[in-house]
């Protein structure tokens, strides 16, 4: 689970702002908290509200930077290469060549927890670190003046000594590598942010978000009979999935050769971008069933409350970490609420899946819907134009559980909303 995620320097935020998934001692909704054997909870849910230009967006870049670069930087990224997307805050001059930093507290079952974080330039990785939950410092990396490295580990890292940290590049990560050299203590937190923690944005194509579970939606009939059953909930008219691979007849002559010349994985690569998902509709009239192409002949909002559903589903299956930007994207505010109070429905226990949303869907900052605590809000300050991140259990004299958020929200009393010039604040 993730516990915390801290940036700074990194784009919109100067100073570091933390998101933190520690549940407060708020007594309402306490199924959307998980219960830890130490006696402290995390929620399950969270939100994320802000003005256009707040800074959403780089949080969730932040986020998916630092997944993307523990998952890749060893394998994707050659010697020379520019360290993607890292981009400091450029707006005060004493801060543009100082690295960015990044740092996620994660939870691996009930009671291992780690601190894991890096600083980084677009050249290379300045510092690394990883703590488990006692403070105590498992490895520490630092570049030097002059483009050296100086590594030291302890605990149960104390025998590595140098072998991994003599062929980590600068623009690779220590525990990337690391876990390419099959060294058991980091391959599990590699496994956490490469499988179990997942950020998309929702206003990318349907068909290419679920890309990545299109083997489980074509071969595991129970998982799409899941996705079904929920999106037959939806009142959309579907009431079943089914997934198509084309036949080599289908591509062209050129296409056809590559199958030939190229058996195996890369056929099967192929054929899982070009399946054809339908989707089945009953007759009004009568007990005949048609097909429609769900991604030629339905319409967005269905593309997306389908694409939504499978991710979500993943998540909750696999016990993942899942952000959703843009969540309410094509998709009815009422759609939206149901399928998280389903999230949270199905999670129930001791399920560790957890989910962040970012959206500008206001009938979600609703006491009904999420916890105080869960409701986090953004804004760029006036003049500086830092990003700074708080949720609505920060204020010192936080709302009533019965207030009427929405409408505080919107009239300006927690922040987070634009500040309208005279051209656009027209009042009747």
């Amino acid at each position: 689970m993730l516990v915390e995620f801290a940036v700074a320097n990194f784009r919109s935020f100067s100073d570091e702002q933390k998101f933190s998934f520690v549940a407060s001692r708020d007594r309402r909704h306490p199924t959307h908290t998980v219960q830890l054997a130490s006696g402290d909870r995390l929620l399950k849910s969270a939100a994320l509200f802000g003005a256009n230009a707040s800074g959403k967006s780089n949080l969730v870049l932040a986020l998916r930077l630092m997944q993307t670069l523990v998952a890749t930087s060893a394998t994707k990224l050659t010697a020379g290469d520019r360290i993607p997307f890292v981009v400091p805050f450029r707006l005060d001059p004493q801060l543009r060549d100082l690295p960015s930093r990044f740092e996620a507290k994660i939870l691996l079952g009930e009671e291992q927890c780690f601190t894991y974080g890096f600083e980084a330039t677009a050249e290379a990785f300045v510092r690394e670190w990883l703590l488990d939950g006692d403070g105590q410092t498992w490895f520490h990396r630092t570049r030097l003046t002059g483009g050296k490295y100086e590594t030291e580990f302890w605990g149960p890292l104390s025998d590595l000594g140098e072998e991994v940290s003599k062929v980590t590049r600068d623009n690779a990560l220590l525990l990337s590598v690391g876990a390419q050299f099959n060294i058991k203590p980091l391959m599990v937190i590699f496994h956490w942010f490469s499988r179990q923690f997942k950020v998309f944005d929702m206003s990318d194509s349907p068909r290419l978000l679920i890309q990545p579970a299109a083997d489980r939606l074509q071969f595991d009939e129970a998982f799409r009979g899941k996705i079904a059953d929920l999106i037959s909930y939806a009142d959309v008219g579907i009431e079943g999935i089914s997934v198509i691979e084309p036949s080599e007849d289908e591509f062209p002559a050129s296409m056809r050769k590559e199958f030939k010349d190229f058996p195996g994985q890369f056929t099967r690569t192929l054929m899982r971008q070009h399946l054809a998902y339908r989707a089945t509709h009953r007759c009004a009239l009568s007990d005949e069933s048609v097909d429609f192409d769900l991604f030629g002949e339905e319409s967005k909002g269905t593309q997306r409350m389908f694409a939504l559903s499978v991710l979500m589903m993943q998540a909750i299956e696999t016990q993942s970490v899942v952000v959703f930007d843009e969540f309410d994207c094509s998709l009815h505010p009422s759609l939206g609420r149901a399928l998280l109070h389903y999230f949270v429905s199905a999670t129930s226990g001791s399920n560790s899946a957890q989910i962040l949303i970012v959206t500008h869907d206001v009938s979600l900052f609703d006491p009904d819907v999420f916890r105080r605590d869960a409701l986090w809000l953004i804004e760029k300050e006036h003049g500086s134009g830092r990003s700074r991140l708080y949720s609505l259990h920060d204020f010192e004299d936080a709302p009533r559980s019965d207030a009427k958020f929405r409408t505080n929200y919107l009239q300006g009393r927690y922040g987070a909303i634009p500040r309208l010039g005279p051209l656009l604040d027209i009042k009747d």
